[in-house]
């Protein structure tokens, strides 16, 4: 299947950052030196959002917009969030095919032809499977132990080893938008969208420079998200536990009944405190869930006097 990728077809990047003043000046050598074969075939626009930085990076990318037209500029109000800030580079892109990616290169730009020619093979999302992490053996096998996870538990489709790391068409990041959960996880709403998709391994590098955002502690809060965002399975586990728990119960009742004994022993009531205790605690997590989306807060906000998109067509 070919797609329709006439000639001068815009391709948006979307690029969240937050205190990546070391690693910019870098990423922009390394984007624009792999596509610079394509700008006759393709247009391109850079939209960086600015999620909330501290350091130079805003002024450094307001210098980038006033020497390249292909740079762009979303500032939001505060620190959002990584999810949040490229939602709103989706949002105000203009591309007929779009790719989110960090400025740190361990998702190196030289793959953004080999992600292009995929999209223009017809497929409406090509996404990096990343290899081998540059990261110590316990955070591999803990990432490892989570897809397998996740995978087995998951309500919907899921792609393990799939990340933000992909081009995909507008109809694929209509279908991400529509989403107004305010616990949204794009890969999940990539994977939950369908439409054709093509695989490219790749081995994911070292950060470039700066310091990374992500730690032991954010890895398993991204974890726990992940899994209360995709799946119902902490609910569901009431049924599976309950239901053999109820009949446990009633067998030592009736057996404590005929045998004269007690009809509830010590460990059987704890057993079930323990279990009303956790299906609490899960309902209580859902429930929360709930009612912040139900607030229908805007998942971001935009600081338009900061900002410098192109004027939209």
């Amino acid at each position: 299947m070919k797609n329709d990728t006439e000639q001068g077809a815009v391709v948006s990047f979307i690029c969240p950052v937050h205190n990546e003043e070391a690693t910019i000046p870098i990423f922009l050598k390394r984007l624009r030196e792999s596509i610079a074969h394509l700008r006759n075939r393709y247009d391109f626009e850079l939209i960086f959002v600015d999620d909330g930085s501290t350091d130079g990076t805003m002024e450094l990318l307001k210098e980038e917009c006033g020497r390249d037209e292909m740079v762009q500029l979303i500032s939001l109000s505060r620190n959002f969030g990584y999810h949040a800030a490229a939602l709103s580079g989706l949002k105000y892109s203009t591309g007929m095919a779009m790719m989110i990616i960090a400025v740190d290169c361990e998702d190196p730009p030289e793959l953004i032809p080999s992600f292009i020619e995929g999209w223009n093979q017809g497929h409406d999302i090509v996404y990096g499977i990343r290899g081998c992490r540059p990261e110590p053996r316990l955070a591999q096998l803990g990432r490892e132990l989570f897809y397998q996870l996740i995978r087995r538990i998951a309500d919907n489709a899921f792609v393990p080893y799939m990340g933000e790391f992909a081009v995909f068409t507008r109809r694929v990041r209509d279908v991400i938008l529509a989403n107004q959960s305010t616990f949204l996880f794009i890969r999940s709403e990539m994977a939950f969208a369908g439409f054709s998709r093509l695989a490219i391994p790749y081995k994911s590098q070292l950060r470039v420079g700066g310091t990374s955002h992500y730690n032991l502690w954010g890895m398993v809060k991204f974890a726990i998200s992940n899994i209360l965002t995709s799946s119902t399975f902490p609910l569901r586990l009431a049924v599976y536990v309950g239901s053999p728990l109820f009949v446990l119960n009633w067998l030592v009742i009736i057996f404590g009944v005929i045998t004269g004994g007690t009809p509830l022993p010590l460990w059987l009531i704890a057993l079930n405190m323990n279990f009303l205790v956790l299906v609490a605690v899960f309902m209580a997590v859902y429930l929360a869930r709930i009612y912040k989306d139900g607030m229908n807060k805007p998942r971001f906000i935009i600081d338009w006097d900061n900002s410098r998109l192109r004027e939209r067509k």
